[in-house]
Order: C-alpha cells, then sequence, then structure tokens
C-alpha cells in the first residue's frame, strides 16, 4: 500500500534520519514486539521525532495508533492524546500501560463523574510528571482545573485523532474540536500529529490550514482490497426488511446493520430474531447496558448487531465479517470510515448499502439541526446581551429554534469571538452566555467558516447519493473522492462483477416483513406520570398520518377504516395482554372550536368496548402546539393548561389517556400529572393516532 509525502518544507540531515530509523526499529521490536513497520509507517515516525509537524491519513486498520505510541515512548517530554472516542482512549490507555509498560492515563467525564477522587488524585500524578502519555476528551477545555496542569507540563507530542473533526469544511462532530488549536497554541508542543481515516482534499486543505505552520502530509491509499462493496436498490422499509432477511444468513461470521434512529435498531433487532436471525439493538440510549453489549458484540454472540452509528466508534473488533447500511449515511467519509470497520484482520469481508433515495429526508432533518442558516445566527445574535447571561434553554426558547441548533451557534458565536461562554458551574453544563460585540448581527465574514462547512455537508450528502447510483466500480468511486485519484477498479465490486442482476430476488416482496411493519406501532416513552403507550404510525408520509390532517385540519370526517384501526389497536395493545388491560378511556380537552379529539375517544371507546369518561377540562387557553418550535415553549405552553372537571367521576385503576398526535410529549404529561395528583393510584397508559419526529428527539 504505497504511502507518499507532500514535499516537506525542510528534510532532516540524512545522519539524525539513519539514527532515528535505528531507535524506531528498537523500539518496535524490544517494547512493542514487533518485526517491521507497515507501509509509510516509519518515514511518519522519522518526521516526528525529528520534530515535523504531520498529518497521516491512514485507513482503518493502517497501524495510526502506533504512530504516537512508539515516539511517547522515547521522547523526553508528554505526550497528549486528543480523541473523541471515548471507549477507545480507555482501550489505548489500557494497553499503553499494562501491555508497553508506558505510563499513561484516560481523563474523561466517565471517570470524573464515576469516581471524582480517583479522577482528582490522578490529575495530581500528572503535575508530578508520572504519566508518560494523557488521553483527553476535547470537552476537558472546559476544566480549567486539567487545563492549568496541563499548561505547567513539557509537551513533546499533541496528537489530534480523528483529525477530520477539526475541518470547517464537511464535519459536524462536536465544536470544542476546534478549541484544541488554541490550546496546542497556549502549550506549544515540539510536535503536532493529527490522524485520520479520512480526509478528502479539501478537508486536508482545512486542517493543514488550522493547524497552522508547516507540516507533511503521508496518505496511504484508501483502497480496501480485501472488502467487496454493493449498492442494491430498494423502495420502502418492506424491501429493506426481506433484504436483510434474505442475506444476512448467506454472510460468514457476524456484522453489523447501520440504522438511522433507535426505534429504527429496535424494530431490525426484533424482525430478525423473528426470522431466526439472532440480533440485538444498540444505541445511546441504553444506557448503562451499552457496555455488556459491547463486550457481547466482541465475543460475537448474535449474527448482527443493529446499531447507530455510536457503535464501532473505538471498538476494535477485527473478525467483523460484515456491515450493511439501513440507511443512507450523510457522506462518503462517514460511510467509509464505518465499512472499514469490517474485515480489519485482513480477511474477505462485505459491505451492503441498501439504496432508498428517500432517506436522503433523514439526513437532511440531521443538517437542519446541526448546521444553521445564515439567518439563525443573526436571531441567536440578538437575543444575547450584555447585562444577562442565558442559558441555551433560555435562548432557545426566546430565538424560537431547537435547544440542539442554538448549542452549535451560541458555541461558533464563542470561536468567531462574537460571543462569550460564562464559567461553568456545574460540570459538563452550559449556565450562561453572554453577548460581548456591538452590532445587530454578526458581520458574514465572522461566520462565513460555519456557513461553509454547512455547503460541505449538503455537497458531501450529494456524494452519497451519486454513490448509491453510480454505475462502475464502488471502491474507485469511494477513493477518488477520498484523494486517490489513480485508483483501479477493485474487480469485486456490485458493478464489477455484475452482481446487480442477482438483487431482484434480495428485495422481492415478503409477506413476514410487511406484516411485521403493520403490526409495529411507534413507541411512546414513560415518563413519571404515565406508563407511556404506543401510536398508530407516524405523523409525516403514512396514510395514518395523512388521513389525520385531513380530519383535523380540513374538517372532514374521520374515515371508517382509520376508526376501526384505531380501535383494534386498543383492543390487541391495552385490552388483551397481562399488566396492559385499561377498564376506561379518557381524553385531551378539546379546544371550544376543535371538538376532534373528544370525538375519536367516543368513538374508539365505544368501538373497543370500554367506557369513555370525560375527566379533564381547560384551565386556561393555550396556543396550538403545531406552533411552538421548541420542546420548551411546548412545556410553557402546556403547563397548567388542565385540571380536573368538578363532575370528573373517579377513574378506575387502569386508564388509557387519549390525543390525536403525540409530538413533544407534554400535553399528554401534563394532563397525566393533573390525575395523577389527585388519584395517585390510577395507572395510566397513553394513545394517540400518530407520532411525529421532533428536533430534541435526536
Amino acid at each position: 500500500m504505497p504511502c507518499v509525502p507532500n514535499p516537506p518544507p525542510c528534510a532532516p540531515r540524512d545522519e539524525d534520519r539513519e539514527s532515528i530509523r535505528a531507535r524506531l526499529r528498537a523500539a518496535l521490536r524490544d517494547r512493542f514486539g514487533l518485526s517491521d513497520f507497515r507501509p509509510g509507517q516509519e518515514d511518519v515516525l522519522v518526521r516526528v521525532m525529528n520534530g515535523r509537524n504531520v498529518l497521516a491519513i491512514f485507513p482503518a486498520g493502517h497501524g495510526k495508533s502506533l504512530l504516537y505510541q512508539l515516539p511517547a515512548a522515547l521522547l523526553p517530554g508528554l505526550t497528549i492524546v486528543f480523541s473523541p472516542l471515548v471507549a477507545l482512549m480507555h482501550e489505548q490507555q489500557s494497553i499503553l500501560t499494562r501491555r508497553y509498560g508506558i505510563a499513561s492515563i484516560s481523563l474523561t467525564h466517565v471517570l470524573r463523574e464515576m469516581n471524582p477522587s480517583v479522577f482528582f488524585s490522578r490529575l495530581a500524578d500528572v503535575r508530578r510528571g508520572q504519566y508518560k502519555v494523557v488521553f483527553l476528551s476535547p470537552e476537558r477545555l472546559d476544566d480549567d482545573r486539567v487545563m492549568a496542569i496541563l499548561r505547567e507540563q513539557t509537551v513533546s507530542l499533541a496528537v489530534l485523532d480523528e483529525a477530520h473533526c477539526i475541518s470547517t469544511w464537511g464535519h459536524d462532530f462536536r465544536p470544542h474540536y476546534r478549541r484544541l488549536l488554541r490550546f496546542i497554541g497556549e502549550v506549544r508542543p515540539a510536535v503536532v500529529l493529527a490522524l485520520t481515516a479520512t480526509a478528502p482534499p479539501p478537508v486536508e486543505a482545512d486542517i493543514l490550514r488550522q493547524i497552522g505552520g508547516p507540516a507533511e502530509v503521508f496518505r496511504a491509499s484508501p483502497h480496501l482490497p480485501n472488502l467487496r462493496l454493493h449498492v442494491i436498490g430498494v423502495a420502502g422499509e418492506g424491501e429493506k426488511l426481506a433484504c436483510l432477511a434474505r442475506i444476512i444468513p448467506r454472510l460468514k461470521g457476524n456484522g453489523i446493520v447501520y440504522c438511522g434512529t433507535h426505534e429504527e435498531c429496535e424494530n431490525v433487532a426484533d424482525f430478525l430474531n423473528a426470522r431466526g436471525i439472532g440480533a440485538a439493538a444498540y444505541h445511546a440510549g441504553l444506557g448503562p447496558r451499552r457496555t455488556e453489549l459491547e463486550q457481547d458484540f466482541l465475543l460475537g454472540r448474535w449474527k448482527a448487531v443493529a446499531a447507530t452509528c455510536a457503535l464501532g466508534m473505538g471498538i476494535n473488533k477485527r473478525d467483523l465479517r460484515f456491515v450493511i447500511h439501513y440507511r443512507l449515511p450523510g457522506s462518503p467519509e462517514l460511510y467509509y470510515q464505518e465499512i472499514g470497520r469490517a474485515g480489519r484482520d485482513g480477511e474477505r469481508a462485505d459491505a451492503v448499502l441498501l439504496f432508498d433515495p428517500a432517506d436522503r429526508s433523514l439526513q437532511e432533518f440531521f443538517l437542519r439541526t446541526t448546521h444553521a442558516e445564515p439567518a439563525d445566527y443573526g436571531t441567536v445574535f440578538r437575543v444575547l446581551d450584555a447585562a444577562t447571561p442565558k442559558s441555551p434553554d433560555a435562548i432557545a426558547g426566546m430565538a424560537g429554534l431547537a435547544r440542539t441548533l442554538v448549542e452549535v451557534i451560541a458555541e461558533n458565536l464563542v470561536d468567531a469571538g462574537l460571543a462569550r461562554r460564562e464559567r461553568i458551574v456545574e460540570e459538563g453544563k452550559f449556565v450562561a452566555w453572554g453577548y460581548c460585540a456591538a452590532g445587530a448581527a454578526p458581520a458574514p465574514a465572522a461566520i462565513e467558516p460555519f456557513l461553509a462547512a454547512r455547503r460541505g455537508r449538503v455537497q458531501a450528502l450529494g456524494a452519497m447519493l451519486h454513490y448509491g447510483q453510480a454505475a462502475a466500480c464502488l471502491m474507485q468511486y469511494l477513493c477518488r473522492y477520498l484523494g486517490a485519484p489513480d485508483t483501479q477498479p477493485c474487480g469485486q465490486c456490485t458493478h464489477c462483477r455484475d452482481y446487480a442482476r442477482h438483487y431482484d430476488a434480495y428485495r422481492a416482496p415478503m409477506p413476514e416483513a410487511d406484516a411485521f411493519l403493520a403490526a409495529r406501532l411507534p413507541r411512546l416513552d414513560a415518563c413519571r406520570w404515565h406508563d407511556g403507550g404506543f401510536a398508530l404510525d407516524f405523523h409525516a408520509g403514512t396514510k395514518v398520518g395523512e388521513a389525520l390532517s385531513r380530519t383535523k385540519y380540513g374538517r372532514h370526517e374521520p374515515p371508517d377504516w382509520l376508526l376501526e384501526r384505531a380501535a383494534d389497536c386498543v383492543r390487541e395493545k391495552f385490552r388483551g395482554q397481562a399488566g396492559h388491560i385499561v377498564q376506561a378511556l379518557t381524553f385531551i380537552p378539546p379546544a371550544a372550536d376543535r371538538p376532534l379529539v373528544q370525538s375519536l375517544a367516543e368513538t374508539i371507546a365505544a368501538r373497543a368496548g370500554i367506557p369513555c369518561l370525560a375527566l379533564l377540562a381547560r384551565a386556561r387557553p393555550t396556543d396550538f402546539q403545531k406552533d411552538m418550535r421548541t420542546r420548551g415553549e411546548k412545556q410553557r405552553n402546556t403547563r397548567g393548561a388542565f385540571a380536573l372537571r368538578p363532575d370528573a367521576p373517579a377513574p378506575p385503576g387502569t386508564l388509557l389517556l387519549l390525543d390525536d398526535i403525540y409530538d413533544s410529549g407534554w400535553t399528554l404529561r401534563e394532563a397525566a400529572r393533573v390525575i395523577r395528583e389527585r388519584f395517585p393510584s390510577c395507572r395510566i397508559h397513553i394513545f394517540t393516532l400518530t407520532r411525529t419526529h421532533h428536533n430534541d428527539d435526536y
């Protein structure tokens, strides 16, 4: 695998280079137990040991970690490794300390939250110079105590792992990543080493610009010769599930099915298990269970794990045999990173993209919630003032924007020098923002890097769509996108081997998949006041959602099939299962001119064979929830909006609370609170006809 550097700004002296090579090879053999370097590694290490800044773009499994592990053992001062991957930091720290005898510590939020005394004890050891390597997440830049101690140290090497994250061209990892460069400017390490698996030419140029000063680039070929790439065109969830059920049993070993949402992971895992294919779901919403699932994944307990992108980052399973993408990724570089987790042992592996052009809508949704429009910057900027620092929640409410987007905008304004962030009084939480610049809106030049990042994301999504529709070699397409224009066709992908003519059998209709989807209802999460429940379907792009919109906003009568389907759902989900047998149905009290919910409740209750109770009344006027843009606004709009009717009967022990649409959940939560505070022994389940996806739910 060739690895070619750009022309160095100042080549090391030949005698220095040879002596350094000898030291490196001795350390490789004696400390790391390896006989030889992989292509390109030695050249990078010679430059690092000679005090030259380096950007190394090596594919997954090509040994990027050794590029800082070996210098850390030889250089006199401290090596600081910045990484966004907590799992990888803990793994690397353990390997360095236990296997190679290089004292290292991982100062992450996990250690500080779980055992603060140990965290600060180890921080004191850093001050005393007892560690050779310190691993940090970018968020540690907010910890003044950690940063002060690191500024006291002599730093020989600063490592930017996943260096593409600092690029403003096309990545929105975490805003803190950009502040690393400021910190590096303060501690002035002897060498900066940037590492990444993917950096298309625009990203490479941006990384070099932000690192500042001369740096050499070493780019190994991104071609993965043991990976077979497949693109299977599909239309809708039914064809996707059918493909999974038919393809996975044909593939050797274990693999990952990458999904777009938490609920999608659960659904895919449940469907595969129902088809006799051992599967588990993995996503960030699982909390502490994730650690156990990660270990089971590494041990190969399941044939497939249906996961969000949270799985695989920093987890090294070398014998992973396949990666399937159930949803379209947002960019070719993200796709390349995820498929690169398969076949790291060098054996044959498969990467399959189930390509539905309609999936671009989910990526466009993510784009809207992470990359602001120019007008959004002006809106947030005008909310800030010098006298009253504001929390992200307060800004979101005043600006009418999602909190997630507000946090990104506010961080960007701080980085642009247009705002300041108040001192954090509780670890990991922003508590105030202050305004420190004059003018009604930020200057266009100040926010141009962030707008450029947005344009880059749009272009990357377009390139991913082109990959799904490509008619030539898929590996060649990825390699050329990633900066290797001379790559030859791989000879084994969908187009090189003309596999596409076999795909009709995979996506052919499968009654079991259609039946699964018909019976699979969107879940409504439980809270303190109710036990959760179900919706008939999602609101956007579904037959149920279209029928409800015509009924609700067009003032049409609800179709009989919708009423009967709702009654069937109540009978099946809430009347026929132990522990879910509701004894009566109640409803969100309608506004004076909109009796739809009460009418639906009475009809559904009658068809389901349970009494309908009018328990709640409007305590005050409210605005329409659909006009509220953030969860905070929706919560304020519903707080105190309901009261028990004076003539309300005591409800039975188990009650079903109905509304037409589930959006943020605050309406049902507030109504359930009113009932439970008066009747604390009453258990409440909830049911709606549709459920929306809300910005703050991702």
